[in-house]
């Protein structure tokens, strides 16, 4: 099985370098509202 282990995105601040640096990234954008 594939190790799906990703890193937590401390200190990037650009959504692109999130995703090219296969970061976890969590949408919270439902519970702000």
């Amino acid at each position: 099985m594939e190790d799906l282990q990703r890193l937590y995105p401390i200190g990037i601040q650009t959504f692109s370098k999130i995703r090219e640096g296969n970061y976890l990234y969590v949408d919270k954008t439902e519970y702000v509202y």
